[in-house]
């Protein structure tokens, strides 16, 4: 029986590229050819060069300058991801007084029960 060959990953994609020394664009390129459905974006790509670093695969000055990744900081956020993300709000605004609710309708005391059992004393 023949082999079959495996179907290839976003991980083995992206990972392959890293150890080539592509660019995002390229390797996200790959993926979108290889794997159509793919959701793969540039945090997969970063995350990736930052194992290896751990791992000692990739150099950490390398990771930082072609993907943006590493201990020492990270490249701002562009494109979707900077849109997306809105101006702080003050916390220390305060807040405009509730409207009052109108009292409830008073409603009638529950009758108490009492006991139907015939008590009996001992003598």
């Amino acid at each position: 029986m023949p082999a079959q060959k495996a179907k290839p990953s976003a991980k083995s994609i992206i990972e392959t590229g890293i150890e080539g020394g592509k660019t995002v664009k390229f390797i996200l390129s790959q993926i979108a050819k290889k794997l159509p459905d793919s959701k793969a974006d540039e945090s997969h790509v970063r995350f990736y060069a930052n194992k290896m670093v751990r791992d000692g695969k990739l150099d950490e000055t390398t990771a930082q300058e072609k993907y943006g990744c590493g201990k020492r900081g990270r490249k701002p956020a562009e494109g979707k991801t900077a849109a997306k993300k809105a101006p702080a709000k003050s916390t220390t605004a305060k807040k405009a007084p509730a409207a009052k609710k109108a009292p409830a309708a008073k409603k009638p005391a529950a009758k108490k029960t009492t006991s139907k059992r015939k008590t009996t004393s001992a003598k």
